[in-house]
């Protein structure tokens, strides 16, 4: 899975930057989000793998896995949601991010995944 999963993401970014460049003479923005870790289908599936690997993990719960790895992985100790992602969308999209273009933001509390 990860094959496909880190370039991929870079390839978005780096369109976002070229839009970025050919619109900002038009008045356009483009921005990349990256969000953290979000208990996301992704996440269920890795966590269903981590299970028929090791069996030590047959009865813990989805989201005490889950929360194992945003404790190993998270500066900030905690997951990121739907919500914090739309919350710097909602900032990029207002006026006060006029001046914002091109720029590629983790909300990850502070995992920094690229």
């Amino acid at each position: 899975m990860l094959a496909h999963y880190g370039p991929s993401k870079a390839a978005v970014i780096e369109m976002s930057h070229s839009v970025a460049r050919i619109g900002a003479t038009r008045g356009l923005r483009s921005n990349t989000v990256m969000p953290g870790l979000i208990l996301t289908d992704m996440w269920l599936r890795t966590i269903k793998e981590l299970r028929r690997r090791d069996a030590a993990l047959a009865g813990v719960s989805d989201a005490d896995v889950f929360d194992s790895f945003v404790a190993q992985m998270v500066p900030m100790g905690r997951a990121q949601t739907p919500g914090d992602i739309a919350e710097m969308v909602a900032f990029l999209l207002s006026d006060k991010a006029r001046n914002v273009t091109g720029q590629t933001i983790a909300v990850d509390g502070g995992a920094v995944m690229t």
